[in-house]
Order: structure tokens, then sequence, then C-alpha cells
């Protein structure tokens, strides 16, 4: 009907608004004119005709062009501004942060996205010259329109997290988590939405979030925060004598059940890069988290060579698999 199609129309408009709003943060050097290339035909029209003649020239570089290809490529040409990848990276979290405070957090933002503003599908044909409806994604969609997801010819809602992995500070600490979305349409919808820019709340907590790319972790350093795989079945021991070893740990631990495989017992060799390690510390695979919960509630604060060790449980993670 005409008051559908006006809505839908007000709709797309709202999305581009927005959307020109990112472009403009990114580009400030160039004339707002530039970015009303992004509205609907409709409302080009109508900003052109309320527009100063002697306005700098229109760049070209913005126009859509008639033709069927990602939406992405008529909104940045140039792929330098939209994300391409589906995880993001929240860095600041406090250590005692848990998967669902991260899971409650992001997942509010995008729903809301999804069922209420809408969502630009950034991967959708679109030829914006023969359609001035902008796709967007659906709330419901099938596992195999989404390739890179492990599909089981399912329904999902775009809105969930498809993985978190807790990211470890160079003293072992959670410190910030790294977040698995539907796709990058997704990842670009939480970043734009962020306010201020670039951050975004955690419970209670102002944190920062950007895009992530898994690739760049190729040419990091080896070093255990970028390679040790933590999960809830595991603790730190900190505020360790120098005269506990592992041999005296274990004994220690000797009434819980360890992990039947792999290292049980690791001592942790984190370096900042001024040079700073921490104090004598280890972490410790447990069978299950249950065994883990146990220890930590029934040896804390055990006092070894004058010192009260402290045990502290890692958060659950979110696997592919689990999502």
């Amino acid at each position: 009907t005409r008051a559908s199609s006006l809505v839908e129309r007000k709709s797309s408009a709202r999305r581009f608004n927005r959307f020109k709003e990112k472009i403009h943060q990114e580009n400030e050097d160039l004339p707002a004119e530039d970015f009303d290339q992004m509205l609907p035909a409709d409302q080009q029209s109508q900003r052109q005709r309320n527009h100063n003649d002697s306005s700098p020239t229109i760049s070209k570089t913005l126009k859509f062009t008639d033709q069927w290809i990602p939406c992405r490529e008529h909104l940045d040409p140039h792929n330098s501004i939209l994300p391409t990848s589906n995880w993001i990276k929240i860095m600041g979290t406090l250590p005692i942060t848990s998967l669902e405070e991260v899971l409650s957090s992001v997942e509010k933002i995008l729903y809301r996205e999804v069922t209420e503003t809408g969502v630009v599908d950034l991967d959708a044909p679109w030829n914006p010259i023969q359609d001035e409806a902008v796709p967007t994604i659906s709330p419901i969609q099938s596992d195999d329109n989404n390739t890179d997801n492990n599909s089981d010819g399912c329904s999902q809602q775009p809105f969930q997290v498809q993985a978190a992995h807790v990211i470890l500070s160079p003293f072992g600490r959670p410190t910030g988590w790294k977040v698995k979305l539907y796709n990058a349409s997704m990842v670009n919808a939480l970043l734009t939405q962020c306010e201020p820019r670039g951050c975004m709340r955690v419970g209670w907590k102002l944190v920062q979030v950007q895009e992530y790319d898994p690739l760049e972790e190729v040419s990091q350093s080896d070093t255990m925060e970028n390679t040790l795989v933590v999960d809830d079945s595991m603790v730190r021991v900190e505020n360790c004598p120098s005269t506990l070893n592992q041999e005296n740990l274990r004994h220690m631990l000797s009434r819980y059940e360890l992990a039947p495989r792999g290292d049980t017992i690791i001592k942790w060799k984190g370096k900042t890069n001024d040079g700073k390690v921490p104090q004598p510390m280890y972490v410790v695979r447990f069978s299950s988290a249950a065994w883990a919960r146990a220890a930590v509630r029934e040896l804390q604060n055990t006092a070894v060579d004058e010192k009260s060790i402290k045990l502290i449980q890692y958060p659950r993670q979110l696997l592919e698999s689990d999502s």
C-alpha cells in the first residue's frame, strides 16, 4: 500500500542517515554535500533543490551505479570504511566479567537494531537505481544463508552471538573478549550504535569495541596470552610464594580431579612490553568446571610460606559448536 511504501522509504532514509554520519566521521575533510549521495533519490532531489548553487561540487566517487552488486560495494566502493570481518574485540572488561554479561550487552543492542531499526544487509545484491528499498537482514535466518557458521539446516536469530572467547593480559587475567557475530553486517550495526564512538557498556563498565580480524593473530608474537585457551574448568593460582613449584601445587590439589590429558599445571610466563613480569602464578586444568569451583571454594586463601594464595576460576566460553 501507499502508506507501507512511505514507511519503508522513511526507514531506509533513517538507515542511510546513520551510515552517512559514520562516513562523515571517517572523512571529515570532505564536504558534507558528498554524503547526500547516500540518500534515496527522492530525498537527494529535495536536498539538492534546497542547496545553494555556490556549494562545492558533489563527489562522483560516491554516486550509485545502475548495477546489481553487493550492497557494500555501493556504500563503500573503496572498501575502506565498512567491516569485512564478523568478529569484534571488546577490551577493558573487568576480570570477573561473565559470558552472560557479554552476551546480554551485545545481543540487547543487536536485537533492537534487527527488530526495530533494521540492519542493512551489506552482502545482499542491490541496485539503488532500480530499487530504493535498502536490503535488510530478516530477524530469522536459515543457516543455509550463512556458510561461515556450522550449518545444520536450522533457523537462527542473527542478533545472537555465535562464539565468545576471553582475552588474557600478560599477567594471565581476563581483560576482554573476542566475539563472533552472525556476519559483517551485524558488526557494522553494532559499531554504528556505539555511543560514545567505539565504546559500549558491558554490565556497568564502559569498554572499547572494534572490528577484529582473527588472521591478525598470525603476525602476533607467540606469547602465552595469545596461545593459551582457557575455559571455566581452569583456575589461575595467584600470590604464590617463590618456593611453590608445580609438584608442591599438584600435591595440594591431589584430592581434586585434574584434566585427564595435556598439561594440568602450567606456570605462567607472561611479560609486558616494558619488561614487567607477574609474580609466580600457575594455571590449573581440572576435569570439569565443578571440580574447579570446588578447589576455589575450599582452597581460597590457603597459607603457603606466609602468603595467602588466591584461586580465581576463568569464565565460561561460548564455542562455535555450542552456539
